[in-house]
């Protein structure tokens, strides 16, 4: 009986079809560099958007040194929280300040925000609203502009 399943066991593994290894990794390649491409986009944006009208203009000579870039001691930075299957971002812009040593080592959730892959734009949550804008419409960097 024991020879008769074996047998019939390896007689099934003979008649599956296999799938070559080029086969499998294909569709794991194109799920990653789709993700690689939305992070991308995700990065540029958020920069452009919003980290540029935020953070402290570097003095020419601190970005010319020979440290190849300098992070000052208060910055703002992006931070990923999850990324959907349909191209939606969710993030977080956190504040460090590297002359406070603390258990969060300076840092400070300074808001949220939404990135939209297929359109480009970005939104923050609005603190008064709680309700998603446009980041060029954020009272963060409308405060940055005005001063």
């Amino acid at each position: 009986m024991l020879s008769l399943l074996a047998l019939a066991s390896a007689s099934a593994a003979l008649v599956l079809p296999v799938l070559s290894e080029n086969e499998q990794v294909k569709p794991l390649e194109a799920i990653l560099d789709v993700e690689a491409k939305i992070q991308e986009r995700y990065y540029t944006a958020v920069h452009q958007q919003v980290l540029e009208h935020i953070n402290a203009k570097m003095p020419v000579s601190d970005r010319f040194s020979r440290v190849l870039r300098p992070m000052p001691m208060q910055y703002y930075a992006s931070e990923i929280v999850s990324g959907g299957e349909d191209g939606m971002v969710d993030f977080r812009i956190v504040h460090f300040d590297r002359t406070i040593q603390d258990k969060q080592n300076g840092r400070t959730l300074v808001t949220t925000g939404q990135f939209n892959s297929k359109t480009g734009e970005v939104l923050l949550m609005d603190a008064i609203t709680g309700k998603f804008v446009p980041a060029a419409q954020h009272s963060l960097i409308l405060k940055r502009q005005n001063t």
